[in-house]
């Protein structure tokens, strides 16, 4: 197996899944064993790419000297005139049996043969790389069901704070009511509003349980509450020296590059195998048992009785082939290899270039998320502290229900979209992580946040999510 091909095969391998990290969270590990073993597209791959293994092999043991068994059993008879001298008509039989080994060997084929192995060395390395981007992309998908399901148990958390402060104002409506301090309608705006803060947390319920039933399709276990997915390391310490390293572990680019280097080879296979002089070895040893009889078909006995004969043989045959004219379909195939590799160049020219765009567009996705999360802490804080000023305000008389509500409202949609903005920066944190070629089972099971906890308290969730 190619050195390469190997190390390539062992990341999307489940033998790699579970790190050696301080920090584990076992239900997480489980869960990304559980999406491996049901997700059929994966293990097609993985199955896929260990039976391209062997096509390396099959090259490879072309090249080398090849030995053999021979044999045969030969058994000639004949019908012979009716003869004077011993009466009657005569059967002639001769058996002969020829068994040994030949031994070939091409001793030059113009680099034909090596040339070929390294091609399908490239080529099983291509599809490495190509499986390796279809796992990390499957894998990517289940990282996206997780940041939606953490959305979901948030927004269900969320949902339970906003009614609670809904029931509070409703609470302090009625008290004013009763004690002839407001208008009818501020009960009434009240409980509406507490109707609908019901309404909302009911649907971000119904949210957290389909994306729960979704990941018990994807994974045949149940969900439990699991450690907060982090942004990874890299992307806080070494952001701006990732797209320098781009080309060594974007694994499009790896692909295209593999099967650029596979034509390469390919090219210079086949021009050996149409150009140039091939010089072969060929040796066999055999033994041949030979024994004749001639028997007279009247009286069946034999008339005339050959000794058995053994002849052993050794050969030795140096051969050479020069290619003289082939009415231009070698020149015609030795063609159509030159336009494979400039076809291949070209396609690896695209895939850095797609990349770049991506890694990019992608960076600057998360980014603008990092900065939008911050912006929208400090909105939340702020909307915070002028909501408990104008509860203050509304309990002494000194503002309206409706300014209130109004800003009861805005601290709602604030931490909404906050809640939005924390999964899009994750969401996108791990896109990038993707298209660097980094993200495998390991590397997800490795990327918990220890220290966050969203559900502790209030607090933590407007400071940290």
């Amino acid at each position: 197996m190619p050195k390469v091909a190997s190390v390539v095969l062992k990341k999307i391998t489940k033998k790699n899944l579970v790190p050696k990290v301080i920090h584990k969270d076992p239900f997480l590990e489980k869960a990304v064993k559980g999406f491996m073993d049901h997700n059929h597209e994966i293990i097609s791959i993985q199955h896929s790419l260990k039976a391209t293994m062997y096509d390396y092999n099959q090259a490879r043991g072309k090249i080398l000297p090849q030995l053999a068994l021979v044999g045969g059993l030969d058994n000639n008879q004949s019908l012979s005139a009716r003869d004077e001298q011993f009466g009657g008509f005569q059967n002639k039989s001769e058996t002969s049996l020829n068994y040994g080994v030949q031994a070939t060997y091409n001793l030059f084929d113009g680099f034909s043969g090596i040339n070929g192995v390294r091609a399908k060395d490239f080529e099983v390395q291509a599809k490495l790389y190509e499986g390796l981007g279809k796992v990390s992309k499957k894998l990517l998908d289940f990282i996206k069901l997780i940041l939606n399901i953490q959305e979901s148990e948030l927004k269900v958390e969320i949902g339970k704070r906003d009614v609670e402060r809904k029931q509070k104002m409703y609470k302090e409506a009625k008290n004013r009511v009763a004690a002839g301090a407001a208008g009818k309608q501020d009960e009434f705006q009240a409980c509406a509003i507490l109707n609908e803060a019901i309404g909302r947390k009911g649907d971000a319920e119904t949210d957290f349980k389909n994306t729960k039933a979704q990941f018990l399709e994807w994974t045949g276990i149940a969900y439990e509450k699991m450690a907060w997915l982090a942004i990874p390391e890299e992307l806080l310490t070494n952001f701006d020296q990732l797209e320098a390293i781009l080309h060594k572990t974007n694994t499009s680019i790896l692909q295209a590059q593999a099967a650029m280097r596979a034509q390469e080879k390919n090219q210079k296979a086949t021009n050996g195998r149409l150009f140039s002089p091939k010089f072969g070895l060929e040796f066999s040893a055999n033994n041949k048992i030979v024994k004749k009889s001639i028997v007279n078909k009247e009286t069946y006995e034999q008339v005339y009785p050959f000794p058995k004969n053994t002849q052993t043989e050794l050969s030795t045959n140096l051969k050479c082939t020069v290619p003289l004219w082939s009415g231009g379909s070698n020149k015609a195939e030795a063609l159509q290899a030159s336009k494979a590799v400039a076809a291949a160049k070209h396609g690896f020219y695209a895939a850095a270039q797609q990349a770049k765009i991506d890694f990019q567009t992608t960076k600057e996705s998360f980014v603008s998320a990092q900065d939008d999360h911050q912006l929208y802490t400090s909105i939340v804080d702020h909307y915070q502290k002028s909501y408990d000023i104008a509860l203050d305000k509304y309990q002494s008389g000194a503002t309206s229900f409706t300014e209130l509500q109004d800003i009861a409202s805005r601290l709602f949609h604030a931490e909404d979209l906050l809640i939005r903005k924390d999964k899009d920066r994750r969401k996108t944190a791990w896109e990038l992580t993707q298209i660097l070629g980094n993200l495998t089972p390991s590397k997800l099971c490795a990327s918990l946040d220890k220290d966050f906890d969203p559900f502790s308290d209030y607090n933590k969730i407007k400071s940290r999510i």
